[in-house]
């Protein structure tokens, strides 16, 4: 393991900072109230009344002053330094790694292009991009992107952020989905009938192929904060309707209610 940077945070504010421990649900890494010697191997109830996309789940931190402090900092005050802090703080705990590796591919959360140039970066793709040092893994921003400019999800309900993130992501590489319409257009030159009668009959495109970079690959879905869940399990979905053999996913922080 390369060696870990600077602390994130002073010794003050680590000592106010939640860190999850066990016993928590194994699916979606969410905190019982429990001892803190106490194991737990059965799900929570939101998991058996409806299993996520993704096998396991799990976060840092409960999102509270001192860590939500940070990734604002992180996401709006451009500090990109801090995913390189931060992915040295989860390299820290050595149990949340080891319940989250091996994977064959790191995938950041992606923005939206529009989201992306104002914010001048993505802050779960700087995450990733440090944390791959760590469990020895490459990161693959460029084969999950999101194409709906999706509103906020702030102050939504769990169905509203459900239906806000539905259909917002796509896998493939710009060059993949080009390469498709390009193949497309060349085939309504060289034979408009047949293409317009395909049209016609509805079957104008089959399913893209998953692309081959996360084809039956083990992957490890990077955010920063999981709120209710929506988004990871989209792209989670999404992730694995293309191919991908199994998802798991981490957060920065996670909102305990």
């Amino acid at each position: 393991m390369p060696p870990l940077p600077p602390a994130a945070l002073c010794p003050a504010c680590r000592q106010r900072v939640r860190f999850i421990t066990p016993p928590y649900c194994p699916r979606c890494g969410r905190p019982f109230l429990a001892g803190p010697t106490e194991e737990s191997a059965h799900l929570c109830e939101l998991c058996m009344w409806k299993p996520p996309p993704f096998i396991s789940a799990r976060a840092l931190a409960e999102y509270g002053p001192e860590v939500g402090s940070l990734i604002h900092q992180f996401k709006y005050g451009r500090k990109r330094h801090l995913g390189f802090l931060l992915a040295g703080l989860a390299a820290t705990h050595k149990r949340l790694l080891q319940e989250l590796t091996p994977v064959d591919a790191i995938v950041p959360v992606p923005l939206h292009p529009r989201r992306r140039r104002q914010r001048g970066f993505n802050q779960a793709e700087a995450f990733a991009r440090s944390l791959a040092r760590y469990v020895n893994a490459p990161m693959v921003a460029d084969q999950l992107r999101k194409v709906k400019d999706t509103p906020p999800q702030t102050g939504l309900s769990r169905e509203a952020r459900l239906k806000n993130v539905r259909g917002a992501f796509r896998l493939g590489s710009r060059w993949h989905h080009a390469r498709r319409h390009l193949r497309s257009a060349y085939s309504a030159i060289r034979n408009p009938a047949g293409y317009w009668h395909l049209r016609r009959a509805g079957r104008r495109a089959k399913k893209p192929e998953p692309p081959i970079a996360l084809r039956g690959k083990r992957v490890l879905l990077v955010d920063d904060v999981y709120t209710t869940g929506a988004t990871v399990s989209e792209c989670a979905r999404v992730l694995r309707r293309g191919g991908v053999k199994e998802v798991k996913v981490l957060t920065l922080a996670r909102v305990v209610d």
